[in-house]
Formats: C-alpha cells, sequence, structure tokens
C-alpha cells in the first residue's frame, strides 16, 4: 500500500513541541538565566506572547491555505534565488548543531564512547527517518514525546524534593521588567526553530483545527520550558546556571533515585536523544526538499540530495561544533543570528501571494494535468500545494478536464 504522507494537526502540534525541546531544553536556562538571573523562569512566561504570535504567523502564512515556504516561492524567481539559499543554510546549520551535541553526549553520559560513532550513529538514523518520509516523521513524534515528557517529570520529581532551595527564586523581579525583557530574543531564536514544521503544510490530512492544537503545543513548550528553568534556579541557583554549558545536563546527573544506581542520567538523556535523533531528522528532511527544489531537481533525486544534506551537517559539526567550547560559542554569538535569519526568511517567503501573474497561474494548472512520473493521474503530489479535500475533489476533476480553475478555489 503506499504512503499517503499526510499528517494530522495532533501529529504537528506534537513535533512542535519536539523541534523547540529537544535539544534546547539542555541549553536555553543557561541563556536565560544569564540575562534574567533568578527570574529565568519568568522570562519564558512572560515571552508566551511573542511564542504565540510566531506560531500564529506560521499558521496565517502556512497553515490555513495549506502551503509551504517552497509553494509561496514558486512563482517569484528573484524571491526564490534569495530566500532559498537561506532557508537551506538555516536548516543545515541547525542540522550541525545537533549532531554538535554528541560531543556533550560524550563528555557527560558516555565518555567511554568515540564521537565519530555518535556521529556516524546519528547520520545513519537521519537518513534513513528521512527515506521514509514525512508522515513516518509525524508519526514517530507522537511515540517520542510521551517518553522525553515522562523521563524529564520523572527526574525533577527524584531531584527536588531533596536538593530545592526555594528561597533563591527571592525576590522576584529585582532587576524590573528589563531583565525580562532580555529573555524575548532568545525565546524568539528558539521559536524561529518551528519553521521547519510548515514543510508539512500541504501535507495536513485536514486544514480546520489546526490553530488550537499549536497554540497548546506552544503553551505546553512554555511551561516545560520555564518548569526545567525553575528547577536549574532553585537547585543549581542562578549565578551556576548561567556559567554552566548545559545545565539541565547536571540535573540530570543530581537526580539519585536509590543508592544503588550510580549513573542513572544514562535513562533520562537516553530518552531524549530520541527526540534529538527526531529533531535532526526534520532539519535534514527540510534542507533536503529546499536543496532539490532550489537546483531545479525532480523528486527521483530526493534521496540522493537527502543523503548529501546529512552528509553537510555532519561537516558542519565537525567544523563548526568540534567541542564543547566552540559549541558554547556558536549557541551563545551565533545561534540567535541565524534563529533570526530564518524567521526573516519564513516572514518573507509567507507574505509572497501564491501565484504570481495569470501566465504563472496558466502554465502551473496545465502542469497539474500531468501526473508525475511513477505516479498515477490524480493522485496529489506531496510538496505541490494543499489536495482538494471533502466536496472540493469532484469539483477540482471536473475543472482540471475542462481547463479551468475550480469554482471558490485557488491555485497554489
Amino acid at each position: 500500500m503506499p504512503r499517503r504522507d499526510q499528517v494530522d494537526p495532533a501529529s504537528i502540534a506534537v513535533l512542535l513541541i519536539v523541534v523547540v525541546l529537544a535539544t534546547l531544553v539542555f541549553f536555553l536556562p543557561r541563556s536565560l538565566a544569564a540575562v534574567a538571573g533568578r527570574d529565568a523562569w519568568l522570562a519564558v512566561l512572560a515571552s508566551t506572547p511573542v511564542v504565540a504570535l510566531v506560531v500564529g504567523a506560521w499558521y496565517a502564512f502556512y497553515f490555513r491555505p495549506g502551503l509551504t515556504p517552497l509553494d509561496r516561492l514558486r512563482f517569484h524567481p528573484l524571491m526564490r534565488w534569495l530566500v532559498l539559499p537561506v532557508l537551506v543554510a538555516y536548516a543545515t546549520y541547525h542540522a550541525g548543531g545537533i549532531l554538535g551535541e554528541t560531543v556533550l553526549l560524550t563528555v557527560v553520559v558516555f565518555p567511554e564512547t568515540p564521537v565519530w560513532a555518535f556521529h556516524a550513529t546519528m547520520a545513519l538514523t537521519t537518513w534513513v527517518l528521512v527515506a521514509y518520509g514525512r508522515e513516518t516523521l509525524a508519526r514517530l513524534g507522537l511515540l517520542v514525546l510521551p517518553v522525553m515528557v515522562l523521563a524529564l517529570a520523572t527526574n525533577l520529581l527524584i531531584l527536588l524534593p531533596g536538593n530545592a532551595e526555594w528561597a533563591q527564586l527571592l525576590p522576584l523581579l529585582e532587576g524590573g521588567a528589563r531583565p525580562l525583557l532580555g529573555g524575548l530574543p532568545v525565546m524568539v531564536a528558539a521559536t524561529a526553530e518551528t519553521l521547519i514544521l510548515t514543510y508539512f503544510a500541504d501535507g495536513l490530512s485536514s486544514r480546520h483545527g489546526v490553530l488550537r492544537p499549536l497554540m497548546l503545543a506552544a503553551a505546553g513548550m512554555v511551561v516545560l520550558l520555564a518548569g526545567v528553568a525553575l528547577a536549574g534556579i532553585v537547585v543549581l541557583g542562578p549565578g551556576e546556571t548561567a556559567r554552566a554549558v548545559a545545565p539541565t545536563f547536571i540535573l540530570a546527573r543530581l537526580a539519585r533515585p536509590v543508592p544503588v544506581m550510580s549513573r542513572p542520567e544514562v535513562f533520562t538523556i537516553s530518552a531524549w536523544l530520541l527526540g534529538i535523533a527526531l529533531k535532526l531528522a526534520l532539519f535534514v528532511y527540510a534542507a533536503g526538499v529546499t536543496a532539490r527544489a532550489g537546483l531545479g531537481l525532480t523528486e527521483r533525486w530526493q534521496g540522493p540530495v537527502h543523503g548529501l544534506m546529512t552528509l553537510a551537517a555532519v561537516a558542519v559539526a565537525a567544523i563548526l561544533f568540534p567541542d564543547s567550547e566552540r559549541w558554547d560559542w556558536q549557541f551563545t554569538r551565533v545561534w540567535p543570528l541565524v534563529g533570526m535569519a530564518g524567521l526573516v526568511a519564513g516572514l518573507v517567503a509567507g507574505l509572497l501571494p501564491a501565484r504570481a501573474g495569470r501566465a504563472a497561474g496558466r502554465a502551473e494548472e496545465r502542469s497539474l494535468g500531468q501526473a508525475p512520473e511513477g505516479m498515477p493521474a490524480g493522485r496529489h503530489r506531496p510538496g505541490s500545494g494543499p489536495a482538494p479535500q471533502g466536496d472540493e475533489a469532484p469539483e477540482a476533476g471536473r475543472a482540471a478536464a475542462a481547463g479551468r480553475e475550480p469554482a471558490g478555489g485557488r491555485m497554489p
């Protein structure tokens, strides 16, 4: 049975949490504590409107009309060549940064394992996941997120009762509202990573009721991140949280459920490693699809292109993130700028009309009458705009046969 390559709104909502928290839950508390001190957890909560604004923009530009960034850029040659390289670089840089975290994993959790073994294992896993398509990635998120949240909650429940010093949270807002505002750029850069989810917009099984799951997922992500930041403050203190490269790694190592377990953090980090692998696959998928579109290659080249982008991510990890010191420098100095660049590219693409001019519209209308090679006529091709749904499908078929646009419809 062929894959439909479709996803549902619940899967998109789950992926939103995974994309942000799979890696950033370990490092964002450090950046937030550096600018907000003991009020780092309040800075996360104060960023809720900005997070909602970014997610709402993706909904309005992409999920509601069922269009991906590639659909938006299709009929705009100038913007296509300006924005597509930014999107490829954005996704590849993040993929390399995710792989670079394996250096920290080897130092903290698996010191006996060489770095190349982690890179090779993660790269191979990523290539396999991407080869199965976005429907598999979305369904995997439904399995991975509960494991991640359960591991995190268990770790905090074991750690906090005997190690928390709640007095370190006081006094609240000692520096006024300015520290809270200082955390906004960090949270915006983190939320901008959800841009890669817009590549799933044309594969939604139903575009109705997408906004509510997205906003609930964004709220859940904010609450989880605020809880981790609060745990870092009350256990490590604001000073140590701001100095540590990955304070959440330290929290994982401090939890001791029973005396006979000397390294319980292995279970916690291994659970989150599932989310890290999924997040890496999502960024490689976005980089590969965008690179193929930019090069004008057909879909038969998608597998090799994904393989090349996986190798590119490994190269980025080896060059830009060779050790924990370089990783820390990249995360604090370069990552926020890259995040803002991706946000701007996503907004620029989203503001473009989906069809530019009647000539382009007629060309696209003619192309819709031809099925891609290897695909039966009439079957919707993922990545080519939203598929007709419900009562639109018969009308769309009749309109295509007559050479006209469906009544009340809009061609991507």
